[in-house]
């Protein structure tokens, strides 16, 4: 695949995200994850185009749904350690867990329409 179609099958990729109420910067730190590997916040960056502000929302969502891992890694020089990041979720249950959180949505729907119903109903009888 060329890097045009790459980039193209990315964006949509991320559109789709999108479309699940996941926001930008964590569907492209997702997707850059997953295409590259354990990374440096500061690869992370460079890579996307992403502020830093931007990637550590994104890997702390990321953390606290355990779909990534961080790894401190100590530098040579005194200092703080760097962190890398690494997907521990395959794609596929991420996905099935972002299906199961719209479903939910959906029944919660569902239900206050019904009640919705009910409420109407007595009103107008």
């Amino acid at each position: 695949m060329s890097k045009k179609n790459n980039k193209k099958a990315l964006e949509k990729k991320i559109q789709m995200f999108k479309k699940l109420n996941v926001n930008k910067s964590v569907s492209v730190t997702l997707m850059f994850l997953s295409e590259n590997g354990e990374s440096s916040s500061k690869t992370i960056e460079e890579a996307t185009g992403l502020k830093q502000p931007e990637v550590s929302n994104a890997v702390k969502e990321l953390s606290e749904k355990g779909w990534i891992t961080t790894n401190k890694i100590k530098t040579p020089t005194a200092g703080r350690p760097v962190n890398f990041y690494k997907i521990v979720s395959p794609l596929n249950e991420i996905i099935s867990s972002l299906e199961q959180n719209e479903m939910e949505k959906i029944k919660e729907s569902d239900e206050i329409i019904a009640r919705l119903r009910e409420v109407v109903s007595e009103r107008n009888a």
